[in-house]
């Protein structure tokens, strides 16, 4: 019988108590293990916590991921075009350095990568706007080629340990 548990066996412990403190009572004991256990055991405990409290998604504000764009676009507004330098694109608008050309919630046509997509304008600052786009059909597809086409990055070029940190700490007290 003592074939089938082998484990058993080896650690001298019976087969038909097959518990974890039978185990552990054996040739373990010397070793200290028994004592290090329940501070391993809560040392696993607090980080699968941490990690189940992390990994719950919280509800995305935004429309669409932002990518990162080292770009331009002209902007015609009226009879009037302009160039901008666009900061993010995502699939719902950009936003570009500049003053706006006119106000909030002006119509504006944006031309980027060979695409004439038609948006408004949704916030402006002192040195920079930003315009949303149409959310027809049509604008989105060739948004999502556009933004997935490889010209823009979303790649973390640069971690810094204490933002993280922050992060899981500000994420675990919510």
């Amino acid at each position: 019988m003592a074939d089938a548990y082998p484990l058993y066996a080896l650690l001298g412990a019976d087969h038909r108590r097959r518990d974890l403190s039978i185990l552990l009572r054996g040739r373990h004991q010397a070793a200290g293990l028994e004592r290090a256990l329940p501070v391993l055991e809560r040392y696993n405990i607090l980080i699968l916590t941490i990690a189940c409290i992390i990994c719950i998604e919280e509800p995305r504000l935004r429309g669409a991921e932002r990518v990162t764009a080292d770009d331009h676009a002209d902007i015609r507004y009226g009879d009037e075009t302009r160039r901008f330098a666009v900061r993010d694109i995502s699939l719902s608008g950009m936003l570009l350095a500049g003053v706006a050309p006119g106000g909030l919630g002006s119509s504006v046509t944006v031309s980027i990568a060979g695409l004439s997509l038609p948006a408004k304008v949704t916030r402006i600052k002192s040195d920079q706007f930003a315009v949303g786009f149409e959310t027809s059909t049509a604008v989105k597809s060739a948004l999502i080629r556009l933004n997935y086409s490889g010209r823009y990055s979303a790649q973390v070029t640069h971690v810094r340990p204490s933002k993280v940190v922050g992060a899981i700490l500000s994420r675990i007290s919510r």
